[in-house]
């Protein structure tokens, strides 16, 4: 059981690294198409990450 909620755990944590480092890659290729193309990149990839953070926040009741 307790392995069981171990590894559920690591896999959480290995969903979220992925997760950054996709978008650090997103942020990486853009930088090759011009300084200007990387903050659009950047902007929309923090609005994202915001947007998901309160979703996950909404879901779990958040501060009600």
């Amino acid at each position: 059981m307790i392995f069981k909620k171990l590894a559920a755990t690591i896999w959480h944590l290995a969903d979220v690294l992925c997760f950054i480092l996709a978008l650090v890659a997103l942020c990486a290729g853009a930088y090759q198409f011009g300084l200007g193309w990387f903050y659009i990149a950047l902007a929309a990839s923090l609005a994202f990450l915001g947007w998901l953070c309160e979703m996950v926040a909404g879901q779990k009741g958040g501060d009600e």
